[in-house]
């Protein structure tokens, strides 16, 4: 099997391959913000102190994180 420089060059000059990398990269970014996002609902939750809306922000912070690693491998999977 031999490698050829010449399709594997062509191939990273492609706009589209540009543009998917593009959108992984905004994908990793948005995962790491969902994280964020949690941790800071966290803290949050240590200072205030209300049972009910403090178990439900942080069950929404959770399906944040579990929907941005879904999208992340829908758009590799997909591109």
């Amino acid at each position: 099997m031999q490698v050829d420089f010449l399709t594997i060059f062509q191939l990273f000059q492609s706009p589209f391959f540009l543009l998917k990398i593009a959108l992984l990269v905004i994908m990793a970014f948005f995962i790491i913000f969902t994280v964020v996002i949690f941790t800071q609902v966290n803290v949050m939750n240590k200072i205030i102190n209300h049972t009910q809306a403090s178990g439900m922000l942080k069950i929404i912070a959770f399906f944040n994180i579990i929907f941005a690693v879904s999208l992340f491998v829908t758009v590799l999977v997909i591109l």
